[in-house]
């Protein structure tokens, strides 16, 4: 809208600077709620992966920099990112991730192990699945949820009803 208002020209400096400030304030929750998909994405896919290298002898390690205070950016991010590339590049020794800052210890606190994401079992819901659409699932925790969704239980009920009314036209058919 701020945009639109200053290429039409016809709004007072009032009115665009309210537009401009509504703009700013939208772009900011844009942006919180994107960190925050982010970083559930981090926490839900690429940590649990990390952790199951552990065991292995290529480990792979996540280091979380924490970029919230920007004044504090070169410190916190770029010097401590250009250290611990370097450490890793010459082999040297990495710091505890979760020793970096309160926040990488936090966001790394409660990762859970559910095996490699190879390795996880793929499930075919017969019970959800159209000719049109195959609905198939990766891993047990993916399966269990489905299987307790509205949209399964719901495809379920149709399917028993289903099945009752053809058992009973075909008991009255007898």
């Amino acid at each position: 809208p701020y945009l639109q208002a200053v290429a039409a020209g016809d709004a007072s400096t009032e009115t665009l600077e309210n537009l401009k400030a509504a703009g700013i304030e939208n772009m900011k929750i844009a942006t919180r709620q994107y960190a925050k998909r982010q970083i559930a994405w981090i926490r839900n896919k690429t940590l649990p992966e990390c952790k199951t290298t552990l065991k292995k002898r290529q480990q792979a390690q996540a280091f979380v920099l924490d970029a919230t205070d920007l004044a504090q950016w070169n410190t916190d991010v770029r010097d401590r990112g250009i250290q611990l590339a370097k450490s890793f590049i010459c082999g040297g020794e990495l710091p505890s991730a979760k020793l970096l800052s309160a926040r990488a210890a936090a966001l790394l606190a409660d990762v859970k192990d559910p095996g490699s994401m190879l390795a996880w079992k793929k499930h075919h819901c017969r019970v959800c699945s159209t000719d049109e659409v195959q609905v198939w699932l990766n891993g047990e925790d993916e399966y269990r949820q489905h299987m307790r969704s509205r949209r399964h239980r719901r495809n379920e009920l149709c399917e028993r009803k289903s099945r009752q009314a053809e058992q009973a036209a075909d008991s009255a058919r007898v």
